[in-house]
């Protein structure tokens, strides 16, 4: 401070009120001390700003909407959080890790001078799983002697399930986020040595370049020299733990249920099934709704094929008709009608009866007249054959 009066003062030209000094005593400061007292200071690690209505609407979420939250912006990522209650207190300050819009926010009691104190905000609390571990060494004791290259160690959890990669534990640290993230350390059991891989749960954005929380590559001024033989990026997203919604920084993995909605089209007179509503659609947007489409076998056969009005994608029933006059067909060509079920029009519409739809008894009305259009110009194409043949 004393500093930045010396700044001041060789800058501007003072005049005689600005040059006065004004005495505060410790009574003057009381009912401002009294409400720092009752409150949580906390700063915000990251490149971005954070929204003062964001930050509000996170912590009383997060918090368990404690009453009489008071809000205070101080400064640009910045704020104070009058919380009445020192149960409360202790519980949101020996929580977290807070994550905002995959920034830390860093928490921290008032004592004086800490706005100023560039050390301030420089220890966070972060879930760090503990992988490679011997399976006899899985346990909390030795968890807290791994996570001892911590400033300290609140809590350790033994997962009941170990995953996709093995078994592993976790453990509740206190980290010094002035400082590289720790990608692991080094256990020596039986003269043997071993080196432990740390990931990082919820962990908020971090530079790949010298792996330090609170900025990006784009903004970081340190410089890593590495070896001919060491990757170039020393730090990457491998220290993370990958599950949830993700980081920017990270490849974006949302892991979305899978509809439980099927679709259905038809394609060369069957029923099939579709991947996604995009085929659907594909499959609608060639055939107009109402119109008559042929559905049949393929070009070039010298068979006709038959004429059916377009049939809506979303009624299953259908889609079954359509499936079955088309069934039909095939069997009506096959060589061995008498070991095939034959499938008639009468089977349809007794079907269609039992399921009272009006618009099915129409649409099987419609096609059956196209049936008989059908061979009527079939009959007379083989007329006209027969007299050219003449």
């Amino acid at each position: 401070m004393a500093e930045e009066l010396t700044e001041i003062m060789q800058k501007f030209a003072l005049n005689s009120h600005e040059y006065s000094v004004t005495d505060l005593d410790a009574g003057d400061a009381r009912t401002g001390r009294q409400e720092c007292q009752t409150s949580l200071l906390g700063r915000i690690r990251g490149d971005k700003i954070a929204n003062y209505t964001g930050v509000k609407n996170f912590v009383a979420s997060a918090w368990g909407y404690p009453k009489e939250l008071k809000v205070t912006e101080l400064g640009p990522n910045f704020f104070q959080f009058g919380i009445q209650g020192e149960d409360i207190r202790e519980r949101i300050i020996n929580g977290g890790p807070w994550i905002l819009d995959n920034q830390i926010l860093v928490l921290s009691r008032w004592y004086e001078g800490i706005e100023d104190d560039p050390n301030a905000f420089s220890i966070a609390p972060l879930w760090v799983q503990m992988w490679n571990l011997p399976l006899h060494c899985i346990s909390k004791k030795v968890g807290k002697k791994v996570g001892a290259v911590f400033k300290e160690v609140r809590e350790v959890v033994i997962p009941q399930n170990g995953g996709k990669e093995g078994k592993h534990m976790k453990a509740l640290v206190m980290a010094d986020i002035f400082h590289p993230l720790l990608r692991g350390t080094t256990i020596k059991m039986n003269g043997q040595k071993r080196w432990i891989k740390f990931k990082y749960e919820r962990c908020p954005d971090f530079c790949y370049t010298c792996g330090i929380i609170g900025h990006s590559e784009k903004g970081c001024q340190s410089k890593i020299l590495v070896g001919n033989d060491q990757q170039e990026n020393q730090y990457g997203p491998w220290m993370r733990v990958q599950f949830g919604k993700s980081s920017p920084q990270k490849e974006k993995n949302y892991y979305k249920s899978p509809s439980k909605r099927q679709y259905w089209g038809v394609e060369n007179g069957e029923l099939v099934r579709k991947e996604s509503k995009r085929q659907e659609e594909e499959y609608e947007s060639t055939t107009p709704r109402g119109e008559e489409v042929l559905v049949g076998r393929d070009k070039g056969t010298n068979k006709p094929k038959e004429r059916v009005e377009h049939i809506p994608s979303n009624l299953n029933v259908e889609l079954q008709v359509q499936a079955l006059v088309s069934k039909e067909k095939r069997v009506e060509n096959q060589a061995d009608r008498d070991n095939v079920e034959e499938i008639t029009l009468e089977k349809v519409q007794a079907g269609a009866q039992q399921s009272s739809s009006n618009k099915m008894m129409d649409l099987l009305k419609e096609m059956e007249r196209c049936k008989k259009l059908e061979l009527q110009e079939i009959n007379g194409e083989d007329e006209v054959m027969m007299d050219r043949s003449c």
